[in-house]
C-alpha cells in the first residue's frame, strides 16, 4: 500500500488508483471449490496437538452444511447464538488461561469467556450473550 519512486524525486507527480469492490452472493459463494493440493495441506489440517473439543465441536456443527460456505456460516451462527455467555472478567481469574489453543478448548468447554475469546473464534459479538 505504499508508492515509492526508486530515486526519482516524486515532487509536482501525481498518480491514481483505481479499485474494485467485489460482493458475491450468498450462492457465488456456495458454488466455490477450494482445492488443496498437497503442497498446502499441512496448512490446514488440524495438528496433532490441537485439543479435541475443537475439531469435534467443528464437525458436529458442520455435519449438515454441504458446502465450505455453508460450513462457515453454520460455525458462526453457533458462535453467535449457541448458549456462550459474554463476560467483562478476563478468563484468568476463573482458573485458566484464555490464550492460545488450550484457550480456544476452554471457551467451548465452558462457553463463557471475555471479549479476546469471541474475537479469537470469530464467535459472538461484544457486548452480551452469543
Amino acid at each position: 500500500m505504499t508508492i515509492r519512486a526508486g530515486d526519482e524525486d516524486t515532487r509536482g507527480q501525481t498518480d491514481s488508483v483505481k479499485s474494485l469492490t467485489i460482493v458475491p452472493t450468498a450462492q457465488q459463494m456456495r458454488w466455490l471449490v477450494t482445492a488443496v493440493g498437497p503442497t498446502l495441506k499441512p496448512f490446514v489440517a488440524l495438528p496433532a496437538n490441537v485439543p479435541a473439543i475443537i475439531g469435534d465441536t467443528a464437525r458436529r456443527v458442520t455435519s449438515n452444511a454441504s458446502t465450505d460456505y455453508d460450513k462457515a456460516l453454520a460455525l458462526q451462527k453457533y458462535l453467535r447464538a449457541g448458549d456462550f455467555t459474554y463476560s467483562t472478567t478476563a478468563p484468568v481469574a476463573h482458573g485458566y488461561a484464555g490464550n492460545g489453543i488450550g484457550g480456544i478448548a476452554d471457551f467451548l468447554k465452558r462457553k463463557e469467556g471475555c471479549c479476546g475469546d469471541f474475537w479469537a473464534t470469530g464467535g459472538a459479538r461484544a457486548g452480551g450473550r452469543g
